[in-house]
């Protein structure tokens, strides 16, 4: 099941990185200008935040920690103490985020290629980089909190549980 996802994940990244390209190939007035240079910028250094979260995923997860995060990464990684990143759960929540950075990307092209002005091109690479964050958060860390409500939930009830199973047996004369 891990592999169908994994390819799933995968060729859907690549069906936008060919629909982005195939855009700028089929429209003729397709051009590189001063305009493009913000989304160039943002495309190229996400391309290189992509590449140092790969290859600290062990680190923790980078494409949802952010930038003010990467240095505590990076500190971490020169300590012996590492996170916990055998769960299946951290693999899931890694291959997601990691599918929401990626594929997004490729948007970039588009934006470089068809510039109007500076600062449209501008709000449109920070558009995508805002939705890029918010489709990571909504579809990454809402069922992860969702879980840990649901758990401290069930683990409240449990106590509750106990605690009057324990009053009983106290009421009884007997202790647990």
């Amino acid at each position: 099941m891990k592999i169908k996802s994994n390819v799933i994940l995968i060729l859907l990244s690549i069906a936008i990185l060919v629909a982005c390209v195939l855009t700028v190939i089929l429209n003729e007035n397709a051009a590189i200008s001063f305009n493009s240079a913000p989304a160039i910028v943002f495309g190229i250094c996400s391309s290189v935040y992509a590449i140092i979260a790969f290859a600290n995923k062990e680190q923790g997860n980078l494409f949802l920690l952010g930038r003010n995060k990467l240095s505590i990464a990076i500190l971490r990684s020169l300590s012996d103490d590492k996170p916990n990143t055998d769960r299946d759960e951290y693999k899931k929540e890694f291959a997601l985020s990691a599918f929401i950075f990626c594929a997004s990307v490729p948007l970039y092209i588009p934006l470089a290629f068809f510039a109007k002005s500076f600062y449209a091109t501008l709000a449109s690479a920070l558009s995508v980089t805002i939705l890029r964050i918010l489709f990571a958060f909504i579809l990454v860390l809402v069922p992860r909190i969702i879980k840990n409500a649901q758990d401290k939930k069930q683990s409240r009830i449990k106590d509750d549980a106990d605690r009057k199973k324990q009053e009983y047996r106290e009421s009884m004369g007997k202790w647990k």
